[in-house]
């Protein structure tokens, strides 16, 4: 596997994303560091594909500024003010058109922010590369991106099964799960990757959804504190689970709120192992797992992810406890 924790590897790629991202030097290089997620999450990267590894940690650094740029107070959105992050987003759902297809809807970049320009150069790098099923999966995963932004800002005194669903989208996990095949090379005739049948299978969309949702819990859980302190305190103004399940519950704590979250997680692993299991046997030594559709054996690259999905959910922890985002919370002055 390709180590892409070595600055020099890191940092090199993270300078690409720097032109376009729109702040100070001081405060991107709080952004660097954030492109060692493909290290934790991404283990059975090819050494003969380092561009892909690259890609990876550009795209998930362009995602880190997007989600400062419109929900801190000194982004475009203005700390989540709701016409802009209306016009925010609309320019995402044009880069998608473009990503879809640059000839049919040819829209123009020039009044793009920058930021977003280098997210599609990032994305469409990434999509050249997929097969016709992964591009189309692609595309229609990253394109509920935006609106979904909007739905959050627009529904911050939700339900928490509102919240979630609405986090599905938003928190980028399944666009980033779905990449493990990219790093890898699987993709086309030679290495199939998993069909669309088989990615739209009830037993694999719950397999996603309850590592997505373990996702969810742990970035909410470990990035609390600084939303807390971004929000001064405020926690109905904070798109969070450990919030909103404080809030629910008449009398709780915050502590309350965190050993249920803590308490989820547990569940989570469970079921994520359960799942798992049904997926790559069905229960008898030595044969294929069942997809829970049509109750044929899953194929080889339906296993395949099925392990790299554990890979990126374990990594996605690790993640978490050593990233300085979630950890220090030193003002960063805008040079």
């Amino acid at each position: 596997p390709i180590d892409v924790s070595a600055e020099h590897l890191l940092y090199s790629w993270a300078n690409w994303v720097y032109p376009y991202s729109s702040v100070s030097r001081n405060r991107f290089d709080a952004f660097a560091s954030l492109g060692q997620f493909s290290a934790f999450v991404y283990p059975f990267g090819r050494q003969d594909l380092p561009n892909r590894y690259a890609n990876t940690s550009k795209i998930i650094i362009t995602m880190f500024i997007l989600d400062d740029q419109y929900e801190e107070s000194w982004g475009d959105g203005r700390g989540r003010r709701l016409d802009l992050c209306e016009s925010f987003w609309a320019e995402w759902e044009s880069m998608i058109d473009k990503l879809e297809d640059p000839v049919a809807a040819p829209v123009p970049m020039t009044n793009w922010a920058p930021y977003l320009v280098g997210t599609y150069a990032t994305l469409d790098a990434v999509a050249i590369d997929l097969d016709p099923i992964q591009r189309r999966r692609f595309v229609d995963l990253w394109r509920p991106y935006g609106a979904a932004n909007v739905a959050e800002t627009m529904l911050i005194k939700t339900r928490l099964h509102e919240l979630t669903s609405i986090r599905m989208h938003t928190i980028g996990t399944q666009q980033l799960m779905m990449l493990s095949e990219y790093v890898e090379g699987v993709g086309g005739t030679d290495r199939p990757g998993m069909t669309a049948a088989e990615w739209a299978s009830p037993l694999w969309q719950r397999y996603v959804r309850v590592c997505c949702e373990h996702m969810i819990c742990v970035n909410d859980m470990f990035s609390f504190e600084k939303e807390y302190r971004q929000e001064c305190g405020n926690l109905a103004n904070m798109f969070n689970v450990v919030a909103l399940t404080t809030r629910l519950a008449p009398g709780s704590t915050v502590s309350d709120g965190m050993r249920q979250i803590v308490a989820r997680i547990q569940v989570y692993e469970c079921s994520i192992i359960k799942i798992y299991t049904e997926i790559v046997t069905d229960g008898r030594e030595g044969t294929g797992g069942r997809d829970g559709r049509n109750c044929m054996p899953s194929s080889r690259a339906m296993r395949r992810m099925a392990d790299r999905m554990l890979y990126f959910v374990g990594g996605n922890y690790k993640f978490h406890t050593v990233c300085d985002r979630y950890r220090r919370f030193s003002a960063i002055s805008e040079c």
